[in-house]
């Protein structure tokens, strides 16, 4: 365990397979102490990387670079559920992940899965339409992408849940829309 990682342990997992074919995840946890979990910081995210023969019988290992705010978000608030794509030319690697900021996903990139980049303005998803049955931009969490090739090069479909809107009625209504083409990135 890092010294950052709170009483909250690790509460996110996420494997991505890097270029070379080694896998790697970001996982992350809350600094704080029961019962006040953001106190002094939140959500954190570090890498870790897996040594053996595959996910099974492999073992995962912290990186123990410390957690990776600056290429995500500062610490408080904090992130949560970073989920890694290979973009389909396999030049970057794509983290979109939940932020506290309504209507709003984070986006963080790589070039080798390793270092990491914070994009410098978050994704603001719009609503597909405001009648019954709509996705509410209140996101709970971030799922991943879904390439669109047949939008064009880069183009993405943000996968993600959302509570309050139309007639879900609260969380876990299972949400869709579309990225800017990563040119913008």
């Amino acid at each position: 365990k890092d010294s950052w990682e709170g009483d909250h342990g690790v509460d996110m997992f996420f494997p991505f397979r890097s270029r070379d074919g080694q896998w790697l995840a970001l996982y992350g946890s809350e600094f704080g102490r029961a019962p006040h979990f953001c106190d002094p910081v939140c959500r954190q995210v570090a890498l870790s990387r897996l040594e053996g023969s595959g996910l099974r019988q492999g073992r995962w290992f912290r990186t123990h670079g410390g957690p990776l705010d600056s290429a995500f978000r500062p610490a408080k608030p904090g992130i949560e559920n970073p989920v890694v794509t290979q973009t389909l030319d396999g030049n970057f690697f794509v983290a979109i992940y939940h932020i506290y900021n309504p209507g709003a996903v984070g986006i963080s990139f790589s070039g080798d899965g390793l270092t990491w980049k914070r994009q410098a303005h978050d994704v603001h998803l719009k609503r597909a339409s405001s009648g019954p049955g709509y996705c509410d931009d209140d996101v709970t969490a971030a799922g991943g992408l879904v390439p669109e090739p047949s939008k064009g090069p880069g183009w993405y479909s943000v996968m993600y849940t959302a509570g309050g809107g139309g007639t879900g009625g609260g969380s876990g209504v299972i949400c869709r829309a579309y990225l800017v083409n990563r040119n913008e990135v």
